[in-house]
């Protein structure tokens, strides 16, 4: 019911007291005149509000263009793949170019450090070994003659002390022993190992000669505890790896290893706790040593001919060839070192033999002795193998 119909003679609702303002007229009517103008109004609004067309709500058609793909012929293609394949051949000759440049450089680094370690890992061979000027020992005023001598056992230690300085020492017998020993021992003298030796020290007419040799324990010989001791055995043309530090109660103070003539006495750190030893022939320094690719932790020092094969004597060099050298581990200082003899014409011992105890003799010791008067222990020296 609209209010103005209230007031209208020709509607069949009207205020029944007549009331001045509807709006505020108590009467029912009045009341229900009102309430449905306002719900009207609210309908008004709501309509208007949600309906009425607004620019910012009008929905706006979206044109979505598809792209234009046009159709590539037959030589356009071709023309296509030939420069993407040769855009690829580009860019992978690139990379190769680029990779040839590092390997280079990784080669050039590869060649230099080698050479390095070479340099560091070499000794003396072919002419390095010489002086040029050096002369030959002059022959012995008294010719080099057989002698018979008598031996006497010894500790091979004992040869090695005080007399080394005067007293030629060799290792001649060894050799001559090969042949007699048992299959186990000929293995570990000949490839290198641990093996029992006895000193013996031969008189002969001029003088005296130590020589060390084997005892055959594998073949059931039995050491004398005060003439023999073990040690470390390195064949000629051979190398033994034994401890940096040995342990007196367990291994091994001694090495020993045949006489030089030309001969290396080389030793190569080899790790924390071993050295390796090498004996190398006169002649094969590059074969045996240089050459060799592996040194573990590289040269520590070593004795070479020059170093037992010259002498001076006034201002001239002399050429002895021989010498004898072993390897002693100094306690006090611990380190291994290399102590060596120059020996000038040096005596040869040949056809040692041994009469065996009886109720009535002693054990007799005999051998011949190659020497002169004048053969000597020119000089003596110590290389320290220290790292």
């Amino acid at each position: 019911m609209n209010l103005a119909d209230i007031f209208d003679p020709s509607k069949p609702h009207k205020c029944p007291v007549m009331h001045p303002n509807p709006l505020e007229c108590p009467c029912a009517s009045c009341e229900m005149a009102r309430e449905s103008a306002a719900s009207k109004a609210a309908l008004d609004r709501a309509t208007a509000s949600n309906f009425a067309p607004t620019s910012s709500l009008m929905p706006v058609k979206q044109v979505i263009k598809e792209p234009v793909i046009t159709k590539e012929s037959p030589g356009e293609k071709i023309e296509r793949q030939g420069k993407e394949r040769l855009q690829e051949r580009k860019k992978s000759w690139q990379e190769i170019q680029a990779s040839e440049a590092r390997y280079a450089e990784h080669r050039k680094k590869i060649v230099a450090d080698r050479k390095v370690e070479k340099q560091n890992n070499h000794i003396y061979v072919g002419e390095e070994r010489e002086f040029p000027d050096a002369i030959l020992s002059p022959m012995p005023a008294s010719r080099m003659g057989m002698n018979d001598a008598i031996g006497k056992r010894v500790l091979p230690s004992d040869l090695l002390d005080s007399s080394f300085a005067n007293q030629p020492v060799s290792t001649d017998v060894v050799a001559l022993q090969i042949s007699s020993l048992s299959p186990e021992t000929q293995k570990e003298v000949r490839e290198s190992g641990e093996l029992v030796f006895s000193g013996m020290q031969y008189k002969y007419t001029h003088g005296t000669v130590g020589t060390i040799q084997v005892i055959d324990t594998f073949s059931g010989e039995q050491p004398d505890k005060n003439t023999s001791e073990m040690a470390y055995w390195v064949a000629q043309g051979k190398y033994l790896n034994i401890p940096k530090h040995p342990d007196p109660h367990r291994d091994h103070l001694y090495v020993f290893t045949p006489n030089f003539s030309g001969c290396s006495f080389v030793v190569d750190d080899w790790g924390d706790e071993v050295i390796r030893v090498y004996h190398v022939e006169g002649g094969k320094e590059d074969k045996q040593y240089n050459d060799v690719e592996n040194h573990g932790k590289g040269l520590i020092n070593y004795m070479s001919f020059r170093d037992y094969g010259f002498y001076q004597k006034g201002s001239t060099t002399i050429k002895n060839i021989t010498g004898f050298a072993f390897m002693r581990y100094n306690t006090q200082i611990r380190n291994w070192e290399i102590h060596y003899q120059k020996q000038e014409h040096a005596p040869c011992i040949s056809q040692p033999m041994t009469s065996a105890k009886s109720l009535f003799s002693q054990e007799k010791h005999t051998a011949k002795v190659l020497a002169s008067k004048e053969s000597r222990v020119v000089e003596t020296g110590t290389i320290v193998i220290k790292r």
